[in-house]
């Protein structure tokens, strides 16, 4: 795993629940700060054995905890995103 501000701040987050947890150490390892990628929700879903209503609902969660960046939506609807380098979250309080 990469260490930086939000991935550090991110595993003393204690609100995580477990697929959102599952779900940000799977795209620590696919995404980065600068090129938005399009995330499948159902192939992450696959990816990481979970339901695709509860990766949604973790990638929301991290978004709004500042762990990802969301960006306009790509070709078809799909969610795209990057990584935050640093949380601006009230996270691990």
């Amino acid at each position: 795993m990469r260490d930086f501000p939000a991935s550090l701040t991110f595993d003393r987050d204690h609100r995580a629940s477990a697929v959102a947890a599952k779900v940000y150490r799977f795209l620590r390892t696919e995404l980065d700060f600068v090129q938005a990628r399009d995330v499948k929700v159902w192939v992450l879903a696959q990816s990481i054995a979970s339901d695709r209503e509860g990766v949604s609902t973790a990638l929301s969660w991290l978004t709004e905890c500042g762990y990802l960046v969301e960006h306009a939506r790509g070709d078809r609807g799909v969610r795209r995103f990057t990584l935050a380098w640093s949380a601006r979250n009230r996270a691990a309080s």
